[in-house]
Order: structure tokens, then C-alpha cells, then sequence
């Protein structure tokens, strides 16, 4: 028994052997030991840690990283001045002791400087069989980036400059870019904090997640949902699958489609904005400017809008609420319920009104001097259109028709409901 308790013991010594190299030239030095990545000692593996100094890489983007055909995952952090640091560390099957010793020989050739094209280069070792790698990188912050690999997280934090960022499974995070910047994942999320610039991103099968940024955006993902938070730019975005929200969003153009989801927003701004939902419809929640809403088989649910209004439903109801802007609603299956309010500042309203199948509801301010013009197709009788404001009221040829009494109202109201009632109100 004690035989075999020292045997054990010695068998685990030897398990636990580490080795070093450092090799002077190049400025790379290696570490290779035998782990384990079980508690019971099993399923041991070589773990295989590469180090790289490098001094001639300055600080004014002239450089360019390339990444490619890697499988792990990448930490990539930008630093003040000239310089760079890249730290490999590597999983492969277990290699025996004698192979353990020449371990470095296998790994010189993962990263190459080619000073005469300014390119910091990093492929695939196949000499090894690579079951994870994880890349630690140090750069100037100023630097240029082409990244490709098979799968793996990548995480970018304090970079400038061109960037072109590709994962074919893993997620991408970047925290705090300014410049060019192209990022593509297959199967992984998206997360963006504090980048400027042009942005380019798409996931298919993940979400994007976009705060605290200013630029030029264009995102889409499919199967995922886009969260856009804190954004100053110009925004496209399109969700195929997945559903689109927007908070705190000032753009001078706003571009959002989401197929089989919805569209929210809580406080936009935008010169011209044009949200699109197919599936699930549309809400919205305190915006300035040129708003056109448009769904496809969900309901228009506004709130809160100052600016110019135009929105169009083929089926559900369109509501909005605490409106004070020019409104063009058309609804082609569904009721149209509409609260107008009064701001001075709005030089042009104009208000249309239009449900192919459905009821129609008006409130309208008192400060608000209306010329109205309803009318209902198909109507049961005279009492389906009913007014606080007084209207002159008839029948002719088979439609009910409302008009202002008088020819004082500056603010054209035009009103048009078949098969369906319309009710006006004032407040």
C-alpha cells in the first residue's frame, strides 16, 4: 500500500512539471507546463504561454493588427505611446515530457512583425493541436485593426482608427473607439459602449446592444433584438426576427425595420425618422420631428409627439395620445383614436384621419379652431357620427357628412371612417 501511495505521489509530481524557456531574440519568451483541467488530475493537457515585446510600433496609426484563423478568444487594450505587448497562452493535448522541452520550436512562427509593410501579423500555428487559445494584447491606441477569426469572444477597450472585426462564433465587445469600425459575429452578441465614428454591425443569431455613442450607425442582426441607448447620429437599423428599441436617441436621420418584432422608443429627436415594424407592431413614447410610422400586422401606439406625424397600419388599432404636431394616420383594419393638443409653436397643422374598417376618435384642445370635414362610408344611420363641436350633419348618397358650422377654424381636420363610427370630442 505504501508502494503505491509513493508511485501516486511521484506520478503527480511529475504532472505539476514546469518548464521555461526564454529565448532572446525576437523578444518572445515561452512557458510550457502540463495542467489539468479536472480537480481529479484527469484529462490533463499542455498549457503553452507565449510573450512578445514589441518597441517599434508608434502611435500614429500607420500600423496595422492582423488577426486571422484563430480559434480563442482576444483582449485587445490600447495604451498611451509607442510599443506593444502580445501574450498567447495555449491549451493542446497533453504533450509528453521530451516534447515539453522543445515546445518553443513550434510556436515561433504565430507571430510575425513585417516592418516594411507596418503590419503586426498573428495566424494559425497548425504544428499544434490548438483546442483554445486566449490572446492578451497591448497596442498604442492609435492603430488599425484586421481581425478574423473561427470562433471566439473578442474585446476591444480604448482603441483609434480603421478597424475591421470579424468572430465566426463569439461575442464582440467594444468599449471606447473612435474611427472606422466593421463588426460582423456569427452566433455571438454585439456590445458597444462609448464608440464614435462610422459603425458598422451585424449578428446573425444575437443582439446588438449600442449606448452611450455618437456617429454614423448602421446595425443588423438575424434572429436578435437591437438596443439602441444615449445615441447622437445618423441610425439605420434593421432586426429580421427580432424586435428594435430605441432610448434617448438624437439623430438627424433615424432608420429602424424590424421584421417579426416591434419597434419601441422612449425619447427620439430627429430631423426625419422612419420606423417600420412587420409582425408586432410599433410604440412610441415622447419624439420631436418628422416621424412616418408604418406596421404590418401589429398596433401604432404614439405618446407624447411634437413635430409632423404620419403613420399608416394594415391591421390593429393606431392610438395616440398627448399629440401636438401635424397628423396623417391611415388605417386599413382598425380603429384610429387621436388626442390633439395645443402648442403655439406649431405653425402647421393639418390633421387626416382615415380607417378603411373601424371607428374613428377625435379629442381635440378648445384652443384649437378646427375646420372639419368628416365623412362615413356605409354608415347604419345619421347617430354613427357624433360630435361635441357642432357640425352641419346629413345624409348623401349613402354617406353621413359633418362640417363646421362656421368658417373660422385655421387648422384643417379631415375625417374619413368606413364601416365604422366617428366621435369627436373637445377639451
Amino acid at each position: 500500500m505504501v508502494t503505491t501511495l509513493v508511485r501516486k505521489i511521484i506520478k503527480f509530481m511529475f504532472q505539476r512539471t514546469t518548464l521555461i524557456f526564454i529565448l532572446f531574440f525576437t523578444n518572445q519568451f515561452v512557458i510550457a507546463q502540463n495542467v489539468s483541467l479536472k480537480s481529479g488530475g484527469n484529462n490533463l493537457k499542455t498549457k503553452i504561454r507565449q510573450a512578445y515585446h514589441l518597441e517599434q510600433i508608434p502611435d500614429d496609426a500607420s500600423y496595422r493588427l492582423e488577426i486571422l484563423n484563430i480559434n480563442g478568444n482576444i483582449t485587445i487594450i490600447g495604451k498611451e505611446g509607442s510599443g506593444g505587448k502580445i501574450s498567447i497562452t495555449k491549451y493542446s493535448k497533453r504533450l509528453p515530457r521530451y516534447q515539453v522541452e522543445s515546445a518553443h520550436k513550434m510556436t515561433n512562427s504565430i507571430v510575425k512583425h513585417i516592418e516594411e509593410e507596418n503590419v503586426v501579423r498573428i495566424t494559425s500555428d497548425d504544428t499544434l493541436s490548438i483546442e483554445e487559445n486566449i490572446l492578451e494584447i497591448e497596442m498604442p491606441i492609435n492603430l488599425n485593426m484586421q481581425i478574423k477569426i473561427n470562433s471566439g469572444d473578442i474585446k476591444l477597450e480604448n482603441m483609434r482608427g480603421e478597424s475591421y472585426i470579424e468572430t465566426l462564433g463569439g461575442d464582440i465587445i467594444v468599449n471606447d473607439f473612435s474611427g472606422d469600425l466593421d463588426l460582423k459575429t456569427n452566433g455571438g452578441n454585439l456590445e458597444l459602449e462609448e464608440v464614435n465614428g462610422f459603425i458598422r454591425a451585424h449578428s446573425a443569431g444575437g443582439n446588438i446592444n449600442i449606448n452611450n455613442s455618437e456617429g454614423v450607425f448602421s446595425s443588423s442582426t438575424i434572429g436578435g433584438d437591437i438596443f439602441m441607448r444615449s445615441i447622437k447620429g445618423e441610425i439605420n437599423s434593421q432586426s429580421s426576427g427580432g424586435s428594435i428599441n430605441l432610448v434617448d436617441v438624437k439623430g438627424e436621420k433615424i432608420n429602424c425595420r424590424a421584421s417579426g418584432g416591434h419597434v419601441k422608443s422612449t425619447n427620439i429627436s430627429s430631423r426625419k425618422a422612419v420606423l417600420h415594424s412587420i409582425g408586432k407592431g410599433l410604440f412610441i413614447d415622447k419624439a420631436e420631428g418628422d416621424l412616418t410610422l408604418s406596421s404590418n400586422g401589429g398596433p401604432i401606439d404614439i405618446k407624447d409627439i411634437r413635430g409632423s406625424l404620419k403613420c399608416e397600419a394594415s391591421s390593429g388599432d393606431v392610438k395616440m395620445a398627448k399629440i401636438a404636431s401635424r397628423v396623417e394616420c391611415i388605417n386599413a383594419m382598425g380603429d384610429i383614436v387621436l388626442e390633439l393638443l395645443h402648442d403655439s409653436s406649431i405653425e402647421d397643422y393639418n390633421v387626416h384621419l382615415e380607417t378603411h374598417y373601424g371607428d374613428v376618435t377625435l379629442d381635440i384642445s378648445k384652443s384649437i379652431r378646427g375646420d372639419i370635414t368628416s365623412k362615413i362610408y356605409q354608415p347604419n344611420s345619421v347617430k354613427d357620427l357624433n360630435s361635441e363641436i357642432p357640425l352641419l350633419i346629413r345624409m348623401d348618397n349613402e354617406k353621413v357628412i359633418g362640417t363646421s358650422l362656421d368658417k373660422i377654424g385655421d387648422v384643417p381636420i379631415n375625417i374619413e371612417a368606413y364601416n365604422g363610427t366617428i366621435t369627436i370630442k373637445e377639451s
